[in-house]
């Protein structure tokens, strides 16, 4: 009787630790695809920056109306067509990396190209 309340104790324990350990074992793994997602993300936000950075130097070399895809590094980021205002201008950039997509809004004044407010959208 003895021997049979050990073997049924160890056999619980293990069930225990190995319920522990896939327990564990699964949150690491996830948290590995979300700090993956995270640096997409980020590396999207900053490129998307980039084209933003670079429609605003071709505005400030004369007229421009954007429209056009510019490679930033190994990446693409598309400028959309630059939405020019009485007071102010829009320019909207967009980029996708590895499925996700970050869209950002500069709106300048027109006179100092200022920045008057930069957002990231959800979609344009």
């Amino acid at each position: 009787m003895k021997g049979y309340l050990a073997v049924t104790t160890s056999i619980i324990l293990t069930l225990i630790v190995v319920l522990v350990a896939l327990a564990l074992g699964t949150r690491v793994f996830l948290a590995r695809f979300d700090t993956e997602n995270f640096e997409n993300k980020r590396l999207g936000y900053f490129v998307a920056q980039s084209c933003l950075e670079t429609a605003l130097l071709n505005l400030a070399s004369g007229p421009y109306s954007g429209d056009e895809t510019i490679s930033v590094g190994n990446y693409q980021c598309s400028i959309l067509p630059i939405e020019i205002g009485s007071s102010s201008t829009i320019i909207k950039s967009t980029v996708s990396i590895n499925k996700k997509i970050t869209n950002l809004k500069l709106i300048v004044d027109n006179s100092t190209l200022e920045t008057i407010s930069f957002e990231e959208l959800q979609s344009f």
